[in-house]
């Protein structure tokens, strides 16, 4: 019984130092597909994010890294999760409190499949528009159009004076 015991902890502790030495881990997540996503900027995005398409959760972030002027992020998709090869990724940011997740688009519905390590460069892929880029575009259009802009002699006011004239009385017939 001891001779027996003995010769099985050995083939196991084998088997162990062969599946080291071969970089075969028990826990390696066979089957699932890993892509890398280019994007400009990934504000929000983390490791451990949420992966979806169509809104249900279908892998995780596994890391985010600054690449000069790109931002690089590994995605792992679920085992048995088909994406089209022509895919591209999206940051959504479902509100400015909630967290950000990776959308991929469009949805698999037959055809070549994005193969396993696959890229997707950034011209490919979208992010959102910040709240300060947004304020920073409002206050270039009103410092445009304002006293000191396209107003300075009073064209803009002049034009929007006579649109107004001559749409006065004229919602119902603009609206027919």
């Amino acid at each position: 019984m001891r001779h027996t015991r003995i010769t099985g902890i050995t083939a196991g502790l084998a088997l162990v130092a062969v599946a080291a030495a071969t970089g075969v881990s028990a826990l390696e997540e066979d089957g699932k597909t890993t892509v890398t996503a280019y994007f400009e900027r990934a504000t929000g995005v983390y490791a451990g994010s949420d992966l979806r398409i169509l809104g249900v959760k279908v892998g995780t972030v596994t890391s985010v890294e600054p690449r000069g002027e790109e931002v690089k992020v590994v995605l792992r998709l679920d085992r048995g999760i088909d994406v089209p090869e022509d895919a591209h990724a999206v940051v959504v940011a479902p509100s400015l409190v909630a967290d950000r997740y990776i959308q991929l688009a469009p949805a698999y519905d037959g055809g070549p499949r994005l193969a396993d390590d696959a890229v997707l460069p950034a011209a490919r892929n979208a992010t959102p528009v910040e709240v300060d880029e947004l304020y920073a575009s409002i206050t270039e259009l009103s410092t445009a159009l304002g006293p000191n802009g396209a107003n300075a002699d009073g064209a803009l006011a002049r034009l929007l004076d006579t649109g107004a004239k001559n749409l006065d009385g004229n919602g119902k017939a603009i609206g027919d």
